[in-house]
């Protein structure tokens, strides 16, 4: 029996059960420095993604969300398929900015700029 305070556990090593005093989980599997902001990140977009969609089945009940969901869904894949045709098409450097100081507005295309940079 380990000491009070200590854990004992078992670890597999070249086919035989050997029992390790003291060795716990956290001082063997550490998490790296980026790890818990992360995970305190996914945590924001989860609690936002449901805050938000208990909004919308609030206001238009569960019908109206599965709607708007698929028109979403739609538009965004069609959004993927222009943009994916488009690179096919023409594909340059630096292409969302430049597709859209071509097509759009050359203003429009700084700002966009400005943003991804």
């Amino acid at each position: 029996m380990p000491p009070i305070g200590q854990r004992a556990y078992p670890k597999r090593q070249l086919g035989k059960w050997q029992i390790f005093v003291g060795v716990s989980l956290f001082e063997t599997h550490r998490l790296a420095v980026n790890r818990p902001q992360f995970i305190a990140l996914g945590g924001i977009i989860g609690v936002g993604f449901f805050r938000g969609s208990s909004k919308s089945l609030a206001t238009c009940g569960p019908i109206g969300a599965l709607i708007a969901v698929l028109v979403v869904g739609v538009v965004a894949i069609s959004v993927m398929e222009c943009i994916s045709e488009l690179v096919i098409l023409w594909p340059i450097p630096n292409a969302m900015v430049e597709y859209v100081k071509a097509f759009v507005d050359e203003d429009l295309g700084t700002a966009i700029g400005v943003m991804y940079w």
